[in-house]
């Protein structure tokens, strides 16, 4: 993958992946040495997702949704974090 745009003010990380496809991700805190990371830099990056269904009983209410990331610092040379996206389910 390789760098494409990077909102420092946002902490957002646009990249590029090798069939073309491109996304962006948040850089939490817990990323480390984010400043250090610049357009065009070669980057590994393994995504996770997971979906957590909730049970309840007809008429209950709804949970309210949250947007959240969890998110441990690397501890390599390279500017790294791990980040485990926590979305709400939209159907």
């Amino acid at each position: 993958m390789t760098v494409q745009q990077i909102d420092s003010t946002k902490r957002l990380v646009t990249y590029r992946t090798a069939d073309g496809t491109e996304d962006t991700v948040y850089a939490g805190p817990e990323f480390a040495r984010f400043n250090e990371l610049k357009v065009g830099d070669k980057i590994n990056m393994t995504y996770y997702e997971s979906k957590v269904f909730q049970v309840r009983k007809a008429g209950a209410p709804a949970p309210k949704p949250s947007d959240t990331m969890a998110a441990t610092a690397g501890k390599g040379a390279a500017p790294s974090a791990t980040l485990l996206p926590v979305r709400p389910f939209k159907p």
